[in-house]
């Protein structure tokens, strides 16, 4: 039996900075990723791509560490967009073949004034998966109960991490962008 589990989580944010620092800030994807994952867990492989070793979760008797692609890609005007384009499993070949993600974000400047820029963002997860046969006898209620519960979680953690670590992010490259003496941002 295949089960399906959805989650949605919506955040909002402010920076403190003009919308041209804003949109500046969002074109270096290693920032925004920064902000979302430790960066021992983050491997690039290229110029919008990043390979993520997600947390292990456990859950039903299972160990699953998933290891998900991810590509970030940035458009004028600060939207950054952020969507898994392959997982895997690491460790169980069986949950492999029977499991699938997909996830997808948006982050987009909201409202904007003289000082500050407010971030709304939108995160969408759906994780498919089959138990193995030694849980297929699990009743379907006790296996929801687990399982979105954890799909809730794992994107309160982003929204959390997303919350806290991106407007210190900004504020050290706004930091960074005035002591280097090359600030080339315009402001309107």
């Amino acid at each position: 039996m295949t089960f399906t589990f959805a989650a949605q989580q919506s955040a909002s944010l402010t920076l403190a900075g003009s919308r041209a620092e804003v949109e500046a800030f969002c074109q270096e994807p290693e920032h925004l990723v920064a902000a979302l994952i430790d960066r021992d867990r983050v491997v690039r492989h290229g110029v919008d791509l990043f390979r993520v070793r997600m947390r292990p979760i456990q859950a039903l008797g299972l160990h699953i560490q998933p290891i998900v692609d991810l590509r970030l890609t940035t458009a004028p005007g600060a939207q950054v967009t952020l969507q898994a384009t392959g997982c895997h499993l690491a460790g169980n070949d069986w949950l492999n073949q029977h499991f699938g993600l997909d996830f997808q974000g948006i982050l987009q400047p909201e409202t904007a004034t003289e000082q500050s820029v407010t971030l709304a963002g939108l995160a969408d997860l759906h994780v498919h998966i089959s138990l193995p046969p030694m849980l297929r006898f699990t009743p379907a209620p006790l296996v929801q109960a687990v399982g979105n519960p954890i799909m809730q979680g794992v994107l309160l953690a982003i929204r959390h991490s997303l919350s806290q670590e991106l407007p210190r992010q900004f504020y050290y490259w706004q930091q960074r962008q005035r002591a280097s003496g090359l600030r080339e941002i315009v402001q309107r």
